[in-house]
């Protein structure tokens, strides 16, 4: 990361509502704590093997179609819901609770 960027991300943290009503001292005190500690967690990141550039770069990949059928299928089968209810607008605790499942089990899937 380059040192303007580094600076560019410093300006936009201290956009932040929390930084509005700072003096100029507080204000150089906040930005070295930033600078510090980003350059703190850098070393650390290196000393641990990884790469930032790896972790941004990271993509997740989609579960089958035929996977999601059949985990909505035993889901409607399990809590004795249509697939009709299972997609509908309801928040009943059962229809919820089968959707909370189906997430849980496609974000393992992938």
């Amino acid at each position: 990361m380059t040192k303007n960027t580094n600076f560019n991300e410093i300006k936009l943290a201290m956009r932040a509502g929390q930084y509005a009503n700072l003096n100029t001292r507080e204000e150089k005190i906040y930005k070295n704590a930033f600078v510090n500690g980003y350059k703190l967690a850098k070393k650390h990141l290196k000393e641990d093997g990884y790469d930032l550039v790896k972790i941004v770069g990271y993509s997740f990949s989609s579960p089958q179609r035929s996977t999601i059928d059949n985990i909505i299928d035993y889901m409607c089968k399990r809590y004795e819901l249509s697939k009709s209810e299972l997609l509908s607008k309801k928040k009943t605790l059962d229809i919820v609770r089968a959707r909370n499942i189906i997430h849980n089990l496609l974000n393992r899937k992938i």
